[in-house]
């Protein structure tokens, strides 16, 4: 029989799958060496990645922070940069270990706009740096040595170098000082507040001298103001919860129908310097003891003579010849021999700036239960003392200045006046400036202000400004601002859109600019923003009154336009939430000064060069 054959393939397939099984394995080991090398640099470039966006975020946090420091005037900015740019750079990790600089990855310099590409040019090494260059590295040689690899070691790379690089300015501003200039301004200085604080009021009548006229003297080894008849001593120097004005000799008390205690001599001081000789002590009985339901207009007539400002021609037997001899002071039987220092010559007369009332206004204010140095009510920042009344005397003729006849119109001699709160802030103002005009900043800065109404240059051109880099122009139109300078009450909303106006109006205005107010105050809104004329009392239902809403609104019409609110209060009564609130709307931040006005003073410039300095920063490369 034929042999049976084995089935051709069964043979030859056994054979050839052995012979591809040993092929292959070379194959798939030399295919898995180049899979791990693959891997292993996926790994490593994943790892560089992340170190470079680390790198990045450290550099440009390292940047601002040394940036913000360049716009600080005081100490040496450079030093305190380079400080701030390693404690922030530190503070984001790279590859979960903080980086380490030295001064050598820091280039300070200038940046500017180019105005045909309109993007920052950086120039190293420049004076007066406004900008910096950061570079944060892990390379061989750094403070934080280069980066490791995971896998590449194995190919014989076991580190690679990575770094990164960061510019930021300090941005140019605008800014818009917004003043109060509202009669509250002069309240610290006044005495309604002195059963709360020290007042410096002796200050303001210094201030009262023209030295313009004369050498100013001195009065107990101090400046002495000037006097009005009868009125030339100044009494006890010191004004606070301490002060006994019951015996301060300086001031007399003169009531409505009643005796006064005045002597004849003391009376007779004025008539007598007049060549007019001396009271007699029937005549001065009539002058300082007024009848039983004795009338206002005869009670002021009175009090103007027994000050001495007007001469009394009683035609009494041995007195002043003129009148009809009776015990009645009438109208026809005086004379002026002190004229009200309201007219130029009035004020020549006493050695006086001008300001304005009259003597019959001056008692007036001396007599009113409602004159604010008359009351005590500490719910309402009142701190006067019902005890002043028909007390007269240097110290309540000036309070009667700051109460009533403060403005450039009615009282141009005080300003300016060093004691009062508003030159406190005037001075604060003028310290921002210098330290503007010293970190050279390429800043703007105008002026606006409010009261009853806001006012922009367009209304006040003599004393306010549009945005300039001429500083001294501003200090010029800051300088004579004083308390009630239109007028007395206080319209905040109508004073930030004054300023809006001036960020935005101005010729100079630039869009690259940012765009600041530092609103300042001494007290809460009472008028509204659209209508001027309808005043709210701030003790009546304040948190509910339209004058705060008004205020918020126009804080937030502000910042809807990128308009960055700093707020800064001075004194008892202003209304901290609110200036923090417009703060927080602005993005800004609210600062407060408080206590006498020397004291407040100190922290005003120290707050306003603060502000002067605080610049926003921007990364630029």
């Amino acid at each position: 029989m034929p042999q049976k054959r084995k089935p051709l393939g069964v043979t030859r397939g056994h054979g050839s799958a052995s012979a591809r099984r040993g092929s292959v394995s070379p194959l798939v080991a030399v295919s898995l060496v180049g899979l791990v090398g693959f891997v292993a640099l996926a790994v490593d470039v994943g790892v560089m990645y992340a170190a470079k966006a680390e790198l990045q975020r450290a550099a440009d946090a390292a940047a601002l922070a040394a940036a913000a420091e360049l716009g600080v005037g005081t100490g040496n900015p450079i030093e305190r940069a380079r400080q701030a740019g390693m404690n922030y750079a530190a503070m984001n990790t790279v590859l979960n270990e903080p980086p380490i600089l030295d001064s050598s990855d820091f280039v300070f310099g200038q940046a500017y706009i180019d105005q045909l590409t309109n993007r920052y040019v950086f120039i190293p090494d420049a004076p007066f740096s406004n900008a910096v260059r950061v570079r944060v590295r892990r390379t061989q040689g750094s403070p934080s040595g280069p980066i490791p690899t995971f896998f590449s070691a194995i190919f014989g790379r076991s580190s690679v170098d990575i770094s990164a690089s960061s510019a930021a300015v300090l941005t140019p501003r605008d800014i818009v000082f917004v003043l109060d200039v509202s009669g509250s301004h002069n309240h610290d200085s006044s005495l309604r507040s002195f059963r709360r604080t020290d007042v410096p009021i002796r200050g303001v009548w210094a201030h009262l001298w023209d030295t313009n006229l004369a050498p100013q003297p001195l009065q107990d080894g101090l400046p002495a103001g000037p006097s009005f008849g009868n009125m030339r001593t100044w009494g006890t120097n010191t004004v606070d919860p301490s002060w006994d004005f019951a015996a301060d000799p300086g001031l007399v008390r003169i009531p409505k129908g009643g005796a006064s205690g005045l002597t004849a001599a003391w009376i007779s001081q004025t008539l007598s310097e007049k060549g007019f000789g001396t009271y007699t002590a029937a005549e001065a009985s009539v002058i300082a003891t007024g009848p039983r339901g004795e009338t206002t207009t005869a009670y002021r007539r009175r009090v103007r003579v027994a000050l001495g400002l007007d001469r009394w021609k009683s035609g009494k037997p041995g007195g002043q010849p003129g009148g009809n001899g009776d015990n009645v002071i009438d109208a026809s039987e005086v004379v002026s021999m002190v004229p009200y220092p309201s007219t130029t010559a009035g004020a020549a007369a006493s050695f006086s700036k001008r300001v304005g009332g009259s003597w019959d206004a001056y008692v007036n204010y001396v007599t009113s239960t409602s004159s604010r140095m008359n009351v005590y009510n500490p719910d309402h920042y009142v701190y006067g003392d019902p005890g002043l009344r028909y007390r007269y005397g240097l110290k309540t003729f000036v309070d009667f200045l700051q109460s009533k006849q403060c403005g450039d119109s009615r009282s141009p001699g005080l300003a300016g006046s060093p004691e009062q709160p508003m030159r406190a802030v005037v001075d604060a103002v003028l310290a921002s400036l210098d330290l503007i005009e010293e970190l050279q900043s390429n800043d703007l800065v105008g002026l606006a202000a409010y009261d009853t109404y806001g006012y922009g240059p367009a209304d006040k051109p003599a004393n306010l400004s549009w945005l300039t880099d001429d500083l001294n122009s501003i200090r010029t139109k800051v300088g004579p601002l004083q308390a009630g300078m239109w007028q007395s009450t206080t319209n905040m909303a109508q004073g930030i859109d004054k300023g809006v106006d001036v960020l935005f109006d101005s010729p100079r205005q630039r869009s690259n600019a940012a765009k600041v107010i530092i609103l300042l105050t001494d007290g809460r809104p009472n008028q509204t923003r659209a209508n001027p004329t309808q005043y709210y009392d701030e003790w009546l239902d304040y948190d509910h009154s339209p004058p705060k809403q008004d205020a918020v609104n126009a804080a937030r019409d502000a910042a809807a336009q990128g308009v960055r609110i700093y707020t800064v209060s001075v004194g008892a009564t202003c209304d901290l939430a609110l200036m923090a609130d417009i703060a927080a709307i602005g993005k800004g931040a609210t600062f407060h000064a408080e206590g006498d006005v020397s004291t407040y003073r100190e922290q005003l410039q120290e707050i306003l060069r603060d502000l002067g300095g605080r610049r926003p920063v921007a990364l630029i490369q």
